[in-house]
């Protein structure tokens, strides 16, 4: 994965949450899945904070953006 796959990752779960949180505001009367659906929107979200971070991160140090990032893996870094 290179690090900018984060940043892509990020808009496409938002685009997904966004969709969720319009299915919210449509289903009040069925509440097994409305419950369903806003774990799973809360499951996303966490999902975007992630690749966020990693993706600001690889910014901020300056990580080459066609470079795999399981190469920091091999100089021990995580």
């Amino acid at each position: 994965m290179i690090y900018k796959d984060y940043k892509n990752a990020a808009h496409k779960h938002r685009y997904t949450c966004s969709v969720l949180c319009e299915k919210l505001a449509i289903i009040n009367e069925n509440k097994a899945k409305y419950k369903y659906l806003s774990l799973n929107l809360y499951y996303l979200s966490g999902y975007i904070l992630e690749c966020i971070v990693k993706y600001g991160i690889y910014d901020l140090i300056g990580y080459p953006k066609d470079r795999n990032v399981s190469s920091l893996n091999e100089k021990g870094l995580t």
